[in-house]
């Protein structure tokens, strides 16, 4: 974390913990966390299910969270739910904080446990349009990805990246500029071209016949899925990486897998 948040972000990250500490089994909890970025969506996702003893993705069925999650006899009252509305669509923010402005004593009278995860721009629209339900978070905090503060604007470093590329007819230096084109419009949540160009990389790794490339590349693709909302691609990647690495013995990345498929199982 501390390659992408400054020192006041990670002490803000060691409070929220301490909240969770301090809070008895069958406390309500309210976190609402807005971050700008897709890498520091995918390492804050991370970092709370690592600290939560007992949580659960939880994917919206629609902008009546609340009224669906009380409504969901399914659901482990004891779970945090962990809830992705980072990837939420700009027509749908204003019926929602309409909907969490509404409904927000259900979160008491339910003794709901949930973090929201949301991008910037509905953090801030429930802050002034939504304070009744905002002021009652246990713990509410934005956090900054500085990972660019000192880089060129990652749009422009993207469009740099692939007005110079090249098709090189080594595999090797061409699978390596693939896939850092790829990781860079994954990191600035341009999915299609990420997918673009990490399925061109995978087919380079499946023609090298490199079991540790085709295990990077499928892992990725299948990230890209999960964020697009297609879980059952998402998780025959993920599956497929995964079983690479664990014949393969790359222990390193194993852990790593089994952790997003859990993640896409809880959706």
């Amino acid at each position: 974390m501390r390659d992408i948040l400054t020192s006041e972000d990670i002490f803000a990250l060691k409070r929220s913990k301490d909240v969770l500490g301090f809070s008895e089994e069958d406390d309500t909890q309210l976190f609402l966390v807005g971050i700008d970025s897709q890498t520091l969506f995918d390492k804050i996702s991370t970092h709370f299910q690592d600290i939560l003893t007992d949580h659960k993705s939880y994917k919206p069925k629609s902008e009546k969270i609340l009224f669906d999650i009380a409504k969901d006899e399914k659901l482990n009252r004891r779970d945090f739910l962990i809830i992705d509305l980072f990837h939420i669509k700009d027509e749908e923010i204003s019926n929602l904080v309409k909907h969490l402005l509404f409904y927000r004593d259900y979160i008491s009278e339910k003794k709901l446990k949930l973090l929201f995860i949301l991008n910037l721009k509905l953090y801030e629209k429930l802050k002034t349009d939504a304070y009744d339900f905002f002021s009652i978070a246990t713990f509410q905090y934005t956090f900054s990805d500085h990972s660019y503060t000192f880089k060129k604007d990652v749009n422009t470093k993207l469009k740099e990246m692939i007005d110079k590329y090249k098709k090189d007819d080594n595999d090797e230096i061409e699978y390596k500029n693939l896939t850092d084109i790829g990781i860079q419009a994954y990191k600035q949540s341009n999915l299609e071209k990420a997918y673009d160009y990490f399925q061109k990389a995978n087919n380079i790794a499946q023609k090298l016949n490199s079991k540790n490339k085709i295990a990077f590349t499928s892992s990725y693709i299948g990230l890209i899925y999960k964020n697009k909302g297609d879980l059952d691609q998402a998780f025959k990647y993920q599956k497929e990486a995964l079983k690479i690495a664990e014949y393969s013995g790359f222990e390193s990345i194993v852990k790593k897998l089994k952790k997003n498929i859990e993640a896409i199982d809880g959706l």
